[in-house]
């Protein structure tokens, strides 16, 4: 048998791997060989007699046949496939593996996956997730971004949550920036890139964790006009309340008037009572 070429090999192991990724092997062991080898030989490492023998072998065998229920494996396929379904795309293609090399799901799993394809079924009924309220949505962002890093790092998934929201908000008010230098005429220097995903559950996430913040924009607990007590060291200094709440730095304030003299101050701070 006539000696294989790097360059053939290389091409053969690239189409192999894309075989796989399309029925959802990217997380067999193969797969992962496989990579390794392609890495290998753009590196233009060389590959032992037992590597190239194994790696020869797979290209010659394709991708495996699947073991398990091929309706089950094709909706999983479509459902991560589907735009919107980008936070799930991963756990559903390890799932997807898992059942076409033949393996049973463990119960929790099989709940999640349940879970995950009414997600997809409900995207394809109503379409891609959008935030009905985009504008609590900045103003929750805006509270949390004062958070320092041991508040992040004791809540990993608000975490990754504020990060996917604050990413596609700022992605919403470049478009923004980009719509309005076209409409007067002028050709915008910005690149909006791709929309970065969003998901409801990132968005329920965030406003959860500025909860506090927001409760007190919609339902103030010092009205405009009213006589309210400024804590400051241990008395209570009479003052009058000049603004509804807003956030400033990260913290919701509000406008004072202290002995004829305007001053903001943190909400947090002001009493009811002497």
């Amino acid at each position: 048998m006539a000696r294989k070429s790097r360059e053939l090999r290389l091409s053969q192991s690239r189409d192999l791997v894309a075989s796989y990724d399309a029925a959802g092997l990217d997380s067999d062991y193969r797969y992962r060989f496989i990579r390794d080898m392609i890495s290998r030989l753009d590196r233009a490492k060389g590959l032992s007699a037992k590597q190239r023998s194994w790696l020869d072998s797979l290209i010659d065998e394709g991708v495996p046949a699947p073991k398990g229920d091929p309706q089950l494996i094709e909706r999983i396929r479509e459902a991560a496939d589907l735009d919107g379904m980008q936070h799930r795309r991963q756990v559903l293609h390890d799932f997807m593996g898992t059942v076409t090399r033949g393996y049973d799901l463990s119960e929790k799993q099989s709940k999640f996956l349940t879970v995950m394809l009414a997600e997809a079924d409900k995207i394809c009924i109503c379409g891609k997730f959008q935030p009905a309220n985009p504008d609590r949505l900045v103003t929750a962002i805006t509270l949390l971004s004062a958070k320092n890093d041991w508040y992040w790092g004791h809540r990993q998934g608000t975490a990754k949550a504020y990060e996917k929201v604050r990413s596609w908000i700022e992605w919403n008010t470049r478009r923004e920036v980009i719509q309005d230098v076209e409409a007067s005429g002028k050709e915008s220097v910005h690149v909006l890139g791709e929309e970065p995903h969003i998901d409801e559950w990132s968005c329920d996430k965030v406003l959860k964790a500025a909860k506090t913040g927001l409760a007190e924009i919609d339902d103030p607990r010092h009205e405009v006009g009213s006589l309210r007590y400024l804590r400051r060291g241990g008395a209570g200094i009479p003052v009058v309340i000049m603004s509804v709440p807003r956030v400033l730095a990260g913290e919701v304030q509000q406008d004072l008037l202290i002995n004829g003299e305007m001053v903001t101050c943190y909400t947090s701070k002001i009493r009811k009572r002497k």
